[in-house]
């Protein structure tokens, strides 16, 4: 029998500020890099830390899809964890997945704060309740349907059909369980903090045993510089965010805007994690890892690690992977952290 590859897709990352995109192959067990890029969205949508209209999105994917000249058609996409409803719950211990699913359809009330007919929702059996005999965990994730239709529309009218609709804390989860695999890599802790660190919201994932147990969006990101940039220069915001990328800033920016910006992000990171252990004190977090945008400030690694006993680190998504020819390594390494999310989608075409 001949083993065909999967076809190729993309996986899409789509936030308030910019749309990433990764697409990966596989050979053995190895990953190749084939293509990556990111598309930012207008300023004006940037200031509201809200996903931009479905006109605007699919512009960008368009754009960014036709700049990466990918071949694919196909895209992994996700809703934040704050579109979605995350629970575990317990049923009876060997029901099939079609009575799993009449069940959850019928009894989903329960633990979903809509009507079952207005919601998409998926599960998975976990294995047995090591507390309750005869019954199974289950993860149930629902969001309100309109949300995945939404990102479905958007890539439609970008000319893409969409394959999977994720949530972002399990694509974030995968790459972190690829990076565990890799020859160097600690031993990977019980229970690990995945914090994304956007442009306008940090969102904080828990998973203890590669379960979820937490999920937590805070108001604060790398927009927080960017302003504070503005105001200390005069600057408008493009040149602001251009000038915090690429540099050029007056000699005092590191001392006056950059330190401070950082040390007060990393109360932030802390207070949040702080939080989380406050109201789930039994659980004990081993370690950090940082993605997104802002993880790569500088300065920022060593105020948590200064401040914090944790274990903190910043992911590399592409640890360990392949390049194709034309891919940028530098770049790729530049923007490695933001595209984790990205990278975790395209992991999905091989799960």
């Amino acid at each position: 029998m001949f083993a065909f590859a999967p076809p190729p897709v993309v996986g899409l990352d789509i936030s308030s500020s910019s749309v990433k995109l990764v697409e990966l192959s596989r050979q053995k067990n190895r990953y190749r890099v084939e293509r990556f890029g990111i598309e930012p969205l207008h300023q004006s949508e940037l200031k509201t830390g809200a996903l931009p209209d479905m006109k605007t999105i699919a512009l960008a994917v368009s754009t960014l899809h036709k700049r990466s000249q990918s071949r694919s058609r196909l895209a992994i996409t996700a809703l934040s964890s704050a579109d979605a409803i995350i629970k575990i719950i317990t049923l009876p211990a060997g029901m099939s997945e079609e009575d799993l699913e009449v069940q959850l359809q019928l009894e989903g009330g329960q633990y979903i704060p809509f009507s079952m007919d207005a919601v998409s929702f998926d599960f998975a059996v976990l294995g047995p309740d090591e507390t309750r005999s005869g019954y199974d965990q289950i993860l149930l994730v629902a969001s309100k349907r309109e949300a995945v239709e939404d990102r479905v529309a958007a890539l439609a009218l970008a000319n893409l059909d969409t394959k999977v609709v994720d949530v972002e804390p399990f694509a974030l989860l995968a790459v972190h369980e690829y990076l565990a695999t890799q020859p160097g890599s600690p031993a990977p802790g019980q229970t690990v903090a995945l914090i994304d660190i956007g442009a306008s919201t940090t969102k904080v994932h828990v998973f203890q045993q590669g379960q979820p147990v937490y999920n937590r969006d805070h108001g604060f990101g790398g927009d927080r510089l960017t302003e504070d940039i503005m105001r200390r220069y005069g600057l408008d915001h493009a040149d602001a965010g251009r000038m915090k990328r690429r540099g050029g800033l007056p000699a005092d920016y590191e001392r006056e805007v950059l330190y401070p910006f950082v040390n007060n992000l990393a109360l932030d990171i802390l207070r949040s994690l702080e939080f989380f252990q406050s109201s789930m004190p039994s659980i004990h977090i081993d370690k950090a890892v940082l993605f997104g945008g802002c993880a790569l400030t500088p300065g920022l690694l060593e105020a948590l690690r200064n401040r914090s006993p944790l274990r903190v680190s910043i992911a590399d998504p592409f640890a360990g992977m392949d390049l194709a020819p034309g891919v940028d390594a530098n770049l790729l390494r530049a923007e490695s952290a933001s595209l984790g999310l990205a990278c975790g989608l395209a992991m999905r075409r091989f799960a």
